[in-house]
This record gives C-alpha cells, structure tokens and sequence, in this order.
C-alpha cells in the first residue's frame, strides 16, 4: 500500500504493510509537481549513502526552471510512523531524522504534524496518523536550485538484512515529463547488493559504472513488484560507489536496493547461477555471513569444524578484496562472483567494523580451541 499527498508540489513517502518477521521505517523520494505545466526539472543529481549498516542518508540536487512570474507553492513531505516490530514509542515519531531543504541558498523552514493534525486535504488514500513535514517554496522565474536532505532506516525481514526504496517515477510529473540530466550514486558499504536493472517497462538495461573497486554479477533476475517483473542485478564493491547519468530520463519504476539474508540466497553468489549452491561449507556458514553478525557461541562450536571457522572469519576480509596467501581459502572465495581481490592490500591496512572485530576475536578462539583437541 502507497500513500500520496495531493498537492501541487510534494514530497512523497511511500510506505508499505509489514509482516510480523520485520520492521519497516520509511523509504525515500524526491519533488514532484502535481498537474504542474510550466516549471520543468532540468537537472537531478541524486545521491545515497549507507550509514551505520541499516541507515540510508539521502542528498539531492535539483535545478527547475520556471518560465513565467514567480510564485509561491505549498511542499508537503510525508512519512508513515513506525511499523511493524517497534516498540509503541516509536511509533509516535516520524522516521526521518536531519530534515532539511534548502532553495536557492536559503534553507527553508517547516512544521512536522500528523495528518489528523492539519487542514490538508486529499481525494486520496492518506493515513491520519501518518507524519507530514510541509512548507513554502518561491520559484522565481528562471533557474531554481534545491537541495534536499535527510536519513532514514532500512526495512529488514526474513528475506533481506535490510531494503531501501526511493520513488523515482515522480520525476516524470513536472512539466517536461522527464529529467532533462539525471545522475544516481549510491555510496555502499562492503555488502552484496542487488540492484535495480532496469527502471523502464522495455527493460532496457542501466549503464551502471563502478567508480573504485567491486563487480557486478553477469546477467539478471527479476523480482515481483506493483509494476509486475522487474529486472534486478547484483553488485559487490571492495571501496568507493556505483552510478549512472542519464539524459531525458523518464523512468517506470522506481527505485529499490538491498542486500537478502544469506542464510537462504548464497547461491546467488556464484560466478554462474547455481554452480556452488550444493557447497556444504557455505550453507553452514551462511548464516553468521553479515556485516553485523549474529551469533551465540555455543551454537558456532556445534555448527562448524575448524576449517569452517577460518573460512568465516576471513569472510570479512574478502569483503574488502584481500589476496590470500593460503590456496584453500583463496580458492573457496574465489568460486563467488563479488569477490575482487586487490593486490596491493593489506591485511594489517583493512577496518573491520567494531561488530566484525569482536565476531573475529571470538572465532579465533574458536579456532585455536578447535585446532587444539
């Protein structure tokens, strides 16, 4: 389910139902102009960043041009509170933190209300309890420059450690129907994500690049939306981000990324599908395979022998494209198409989060207790 302000330019959340197995915060969007004729969207530059494994910080550039007479008109940004496995407090608060919009070097004020709580009005389906951040923007004639910012946190379930969702489509509503210069970076952390393939019904493929080090999965999978299939791919990057420019962009979907819960989806690791998914060794370990694993010790000294534990700990490790002196673990990695090992790197060089270092202390532990019966 989607909720949608009817106002002449807005910011839209969208939002929807979660299962008892997660939680769901908010997901993205940008400005979108409803019934608008005359100001056209000249240039996007749009831009994620992961934050802290489950936070998503949202920066966007835009430039409109309004051709006639300035005027002023109403924003209004909406977001859903808390749902799903949240406790009762945090559903009294809206999930985006660090709001800001600044429009043409002057950052703008706002209010934060519930629906329930304001004079808006809709013809569509809004929830009264949902939050809505609205202000006033003056487009003066000419170029309008807007810079739009704030956080939010990922969904999370059974299927995926955590999903990110951003309404692009909208774009399409301004007066040119498109964005005459689109860009999209997103700045990932060492995961492995899928990516959309696709943001258009005839499935033509996105020119993703990879400023930095990583790789893609060759080919792609499709996943079931409201649009019906959508084509996906998967992405791994040792260090820096990936995007893509685009002129005249006009998309029919809308964004999403994220990254599965391994326990279920290390085949979708392999060089060629299915090619490792009858690998014992990686579905034991599958499950501890996370930026910010989750173990109970017991439960690792029953699970995995002590060349399962090595193999695991230097997960981590070819995250970030270690080259591995030991043939037996070099070799295990490299059956998986994300890993890329970068010559030049060092062990000693390499940041393991403050999770990752006190999952890897343990393991060895585990692996000298092991390597001692």
């Amino acid at each position: 389910m989607k909720y949608y302000l009817t106002f002449l330019i807005w910011l839209i959340i969208s939002y929807e139902l979660a299962g008892n197995d997660g939680s769901f915060y908010a997901s993205g969007n940008n400005l979108i102009p409803l019934q608008e004729t005359k100001i056209a969207l000249n240039k996007e530059i749009l831009i994620f960043k992961i934050k802290s494994f489950s936070y998503l910080y949202v920066d966007v550039y835009f430039e409109f041009f309004n051709p006639d007479e300035e005027k002023k008109i109403l924003v209004g940004f909406v977001t859903p509170p808390a749902t799903g496995d949240v406790s009762e407090d945090d559903e009294k608060h809206p999930k985006i933190n660090d709001f800001t919009v600044i429009m043409n070097d002057k950052e703008l004020p706002f209010k934060v209300k519930r629906m329930q709580e304001t004079s808006f009005k809709s013809d569509l389906d809004i929830n009264a309890v949902d939050f809505v951040y609205y202000f006033e923007a003056t487009f003066k004639k000419g170029i309008n420059k807007i810079k739009h910012t704030y956080n939010y946190k990922s969904r999370s379930g059974v299927e995926a450690y955590r999903e990110f969702d951003y309404q692009i489509t909208t774009g399409k509503r301004w007066a040119n129907k498109k964005i005459n210069d689109f860009e999209l970076q997103i700045h990932l952390d060492n995961g492995i994500f899928f990516i959309p393939a696709s943001l258009s019904k005839n499935y033509s493929k996105i020119n993703w690049k990879i400023k930095g080090s990583g790789s893609f999965k060759e080919g792609t999978e499709k996943s079931f939306s409201d649009h019906g299939l959508i084509p996906y791919q998967y992405v791994h990057l040792n260090n820096g981000y990936i995007y893509f420019n685009e002129t005249n962009f006009s998309p029919d979907f809308d964004i999403f990324f994220g990254e599965n819960a391994w326990h279920s989806y290390t085949h979708k690791w392999c060089k060629i599908q299915d090619e490792c998914s009858a690998n014992n060794v990686l579905k034991k370990i599958a499950p501890y395979c996370k930026l910010q694993p989750e173990y109970e010790e017991t439960n690792i000294k029953q699970d995995l022998t002590g060349m399962e534990i090595k193999l695991l700990k230097n997960y981590f490790y070819a995250l970030r494209g270690l080259q591995f002196n030991s043939k037996i673990i070099a070799d295990f990695y490299s059956t998986f198409f994300w890993y890329t090992p970068i010559k030049e790197l060092k062990a000693y060089s390499i940041k393991l989060s403050f999770e990752e270092q006190k999952f890897v202390k343990l393991l060895n532990k585990l692996e000298k207790e092991t390597s001692e019966k």
